[in-house]
């Protein structure tokens, strides 16, 4: 695929299906990420795959200054 034609293509998803994506296909996208360029390679990125109880408390918090604090991104 030429690059331009991947920049186009690309789109935002912000509805998502209640299906369970499988344990392969998560691994390969991380395998993908972690070729991913990075500032004089440093890789800075930390990756957190939650599923189950986990996956559901997580949900229960949505995305405010608790969720943050939950995953440890605030100060």
């Amino acid at each position: 695929m030429e690059f331009e034609t991947l920049v186009q293509s690309r789109r935002s998803v912000r509805g998502f299906k209640n299906e369970k994506v499988e344990r392969t296909v998560i691994e390969a996208i991380i395998e993908s990420a972690k070729r991913a360029p990075s500032s004089m390679n440093t890789q800075p990125w930390h990756v957190h795959v939650l599923t189950g109880s986990p996956l559901e408390e997580v949900r229960s918090l949505g995305f405010n200054d608790e969720f943050v604090r939950y995953v440890g991104f605030a100060d």
